[in-house]
């Protein structure tokens, strides 16, 4: 796949609309899950298509950087990935305003995809 233009994300998030969910606790896992629900704002999305890349594809080491996040009211930190060939993506083609996708943002459940 393609290397993703740095302003692909912004350009896509004029197709799309994200509705978070309240954090959930699954009673049969030590597991906080933070799911959303994304899907298109038109009737087709033919550009910017929302793509997501497998988190097991991803070296944690190499690919992402610790980056800190300072505004008026918060300061943490998140993290900057960094594009390799390794990469798996994801999207829906033609993706309908009906279609959606429901992506895990949160698991505290250690081994698996973190925030």
């Amino acid at each position: 796949m393609a290397k993703l233009h740095p302003r692909a994300a912004e350009r896509a998030a004029a197709h799309h609309q994200v509705k978070p969910l309240t954090s959930i606790h699954h009673p049969l896992r030590d597991t906080n899950l933070g799911p959303s629900i994304w899907r298109p704002l038109v009737d087709t999305v033919t550009e910017w298509p929302l793509a997501l890349c497998d988190f097991s594809s991803v070296d944690l080491e190499k690919d992402l950087r610790a980056s800190d996040v300072i505004t008026r009211n918060y300061i943490g930190e998140s993290y900057a990935a960094h594009y390799s060939p390794d990469h798996r993506w994801y999207s829906i083609r033609d993706q309908k305003y009906n279609e959606g996708w429901m992506i895990k943002i949160l698991d505290t459940k250690p081994g698996v995809a973190q925030s």
